[in-house]
């Protein structure tokens, strides 16, 4: 009973701690009236969002996201193409989170478009600073790297870590055992999304 009752709690406290969360990438924008609904789950977030995402122009989309209950990582945020290359493409993502803890995120991102199977299949890296002025101890910066693939733009996965350098001048005494903003391997970023494009 007493484990069961701990397991249980731990699972309530990662739902109330959800740390942040972050955009929902495509690795290349949506074309003028191209728009896509879906969902989203990640580890940093737990709960899952629904995403929304439509193309503004040749080389700028929008996206949103809307967590359960919003409070959980619900925010917007736009990718601009910067350059294409043969098949290679540059972009730079700007995105906002309200979550509780709320954030500003600039990304840039690296992919790579393969025709395979008559669809496009990207796989992509990048690099993404993060600035959460109201944490849970007072405001941090984090930076890292993440990489991803993405499969006709319908369904994908991304793997990353931003270091929190606030971490470091912190006492080893605010270190707990659940999980939340502190934690350096709280850092860690594992997300998948799916969904589908509608007229």
């Amino acid at each position: 009973m007493k484990m069961k009752l701990s397991f249980s709690m731990l699972i309530l406290s990662f739902v109330l701690m959800a740390c942040t969360s972050h955009p929902i990438i495509f690795p290349e924008p949506l074309k003028p009236g191209e728009t896509f609904v879906g969902g989203a789950w990640a580890v940093e977030n737990i709960v899952p969002q629904l995403i929304y995402r439509r193309g503004l122009t040749e080389s700028l989309d929008f996206g949103a996201r809307v967590g359960f209950p919003p409070v959980h990582g619900s925010g917007i945020d736009g990718t601009l193409k910067l350059m294409e290359r043969e098949n290679n493409i540059h972009s730079l993502n700007v995105g906002v989170t309200y979550a509780e803890q709320s954030n500003l995120s600039i990304s840039y991102i690296n992919s790579k478009k393969k025709l395979k199977k008559g669809s496009n299949r990207y796989k992509y890296f990048g690099l993404r600073y993060l600035y959460i002025p109201y944490g849970y101890w007072g405001s941090s910066t984090r930076f890292g790297a993440f990489w991803g693939r993405n499969y006709n733009k319908n369904w994908g996965y991304e793997f990353g870590y931003f270091h929190d350098f606030a971490s470091e001048t912190r006492s080893k005494t605010e270190v707990s055992p659940i999980p939340i903003s502190f934690e350096p391997y709280t850092g860690l970023s594992i997300k998948v999304f799916f969904g589908q494009f509608i007229n």
